[in-house]
């Protein structure tokens, strides 16, 4: 009997310990498939965002049917299509589609893949194209009625369907990004699709049902082996996805770097050339003003790529003070309001502080910019900081546009811009106010936002006055 009792007891732990193991490896499977598919989605989502802001709304207003194609314009939209398909491999499509006046129904403007000949499109070499091959054409409609998000939150913001959705051409997740004109205005949308194939394809890499078998068999002697074999994979998918993603950053950059060094010089050779020529002059101005924006989106994405890159790599501390770290930024901001009619008001009390001054400096002037961006002309902009127990808060107040209530959720958010923005600033770009979140968050502090619409905005940048334990690996 007490043999039996031992044996069960064996054969319980056993059973008990399998069970246990077999819930870890389900725990970190559906952990992986959920950090992957948040991953996907942040990349759709951002790809998409970089993406749309290469189209120019002028180009896109060329293109509404199938003779259009045939436009020298077109093949140039089409090759940007194509090159955002490169920059990232997991995408099986890459497209432009605008509304009609049927809200279930949208038209295709461009395809990355409607210039291909017949027997590129005809992918399973049957000499017919099906439903799946099909090419889309300019003029051509889709339906949306069953897609939530492209009948409404794409063309304020970028997004990504909530789940995956099937159609002629397959089952995808898509992301999507609006397109604007010079006013702000969305024209457009920019959509890129990834197939179920190639996600479910991805999970397999993330955590194979081998894995999950062997884990189970093999319980006590390998569980350790297979857990870091599993996280060097989730590592590997996810340093994928973060190449992909800084190798469309990198094509932006190329295809906007030259040529806008370049507009620049001319512009500068036809100014010196017009002295007498008030027409001309005025030109200059318009492009000077157009290359202004595009040179706003170029440090943009240039800010958010270093950003990307510091992430990774150690901070250098600087022993400084509060009031020494926002003297400069102070005398700079004076100067600057000033030419616009505007006062800067401070209040700054004392604290020493170990930081990388430089950054936080830039980051309280890009806010400060911002303030008075979004102010009259004749307003004050106030400045305060002040030690509050082992942190500092620095905060930026102005008395300009505000920010809508339901809206406030939302900013500091990739790419979001509020609703009443494009009135004041139309050639933004939703990046700043996220560049600044990333940057507190990263050493160890937060971003705070309050706004009444109409009254003003409140941004607190709340920091440690020295780093904390947690996040001294990043600091030397």
């Amino acid at each position: 009997m007490r043999t039996r009792a031992i044996t069960l007891g064996a054969v319980s732990i056993g059973v008990l310990v399998c069970w246990g193991m077999a819930s870890m490896a389900l725990y970190l499977y559906n952990r992986g498939r959920t950090i992957l598919d948040e991953e996907v989605r942040s990349s759709l989502r951002t790809t998409a965002a970089v993406g749309a802001l290469q189209f120019s709304a002028r180009d896109l207003a060329l293109f509404h049917t199938h003779e259009d194609a045939k436009r020298p314009a077109y093949r140039g939209v089409v090759a940007q299509l194509q090159a955002i398909k490169s920059a990232m491999p997991t995408l099986r499509y890459a497209y432009i589609m605008r509304r009609t006046k049927d809200p279930a129904m949208l038209e295709f403007v461009a395809d990355a893949d409607s210039l291909l000949g017949f027997e590129e499109a005809d992918l399973n070499h049957n000499g017919t194209l099906e439903a799946d091959e099909e090419l889309s054409l300019p003029g051509d409609l889709y339906d949306v009625q069953d897609n939530p998000v492209l009948q409404g939150t794409v063309w304020n913001a970028p997004a990504v369907d909530t789940e995956w959705y099937s159609d002629q051409w397959g089952t995808w997740l898509s992301g999507y990004a609006p397109i604007r004109d010079a006013a702000g205005n969305t024209v457009a949308i920019l959509g890129i699709d990834m197939s179920a194939a190639v996600y479910e394809h991805q999970v397999q890499r993330l955590f194979s049902a081998l894995s999950v078998v062997a884990t189970i068999a093999v319980v006590m002697l390998f569980a350790t082996i297979i857990a870091l074999s599993i996280w060097r994979q989730q590592i590997a998918v996810l340093e994928e996805v973060d190449h992909e993603r800084s190798a469309l950053v990198s094509l932006a950059f190329h295809q906007l770097g030259t040529p806008l060094s370049i507009l620049r010089w001319w512009i500068d050779i036809l100014r010196g050339q017009a002295a007498n020529n008030a027409e001309l002059l005025h030109t200059c101005t318009q492009f000077e003003d157009a290359t202004a924006r595009i040179g706003n989106v170029y440090g943009a994405l240039k800010d958010a790529d270093a950003l990307s890159l510091s992430s990774k790599e150690h901070i250098a501390l600087e022993q400084t003070s509060l009031t020494a770290l926002l003297a400069p930024v102070v005398e700079r901001m004076t100067k600057r309001l000033q030419t616009r009619g505007q006062t800067l008001v401070t209040d700054i009390r004392n604290a020493p502080l170990l930081m990388d001054a430089q950054r936080i400096r830039q980051l309280v002037e890009e806010l400060v910019e911002n303030a008075s961006t979004f102010s009259p002309k004749d307003a004050q902009v106030t400045l305060t900081a002040q030690p509050r127990h082992r942190m500092v808060e620095i905060s930026i107040t102005d008395k300009g546009i505000g920010i809508p209530s339901d809206e406030l959720g939302n900013i500091g958010t990739k790419f979001y811009r509020a609703t009443n923005a494009s009135s004041v600033k139309p050639d933004g770009n939703g990046m700043g106010l996220s560049i600044a979140r990333e940057i507190a968050v990263q050493r160890g502090g937060k971003l705070k936002i309050s706004s009444e619409q109409g009254k003003g905005t409140i941004v607190t940048l709340v920091l440690p006055a020295k780093p904390q334990a947690k996040h001294w690996w990043r600091f030397w």
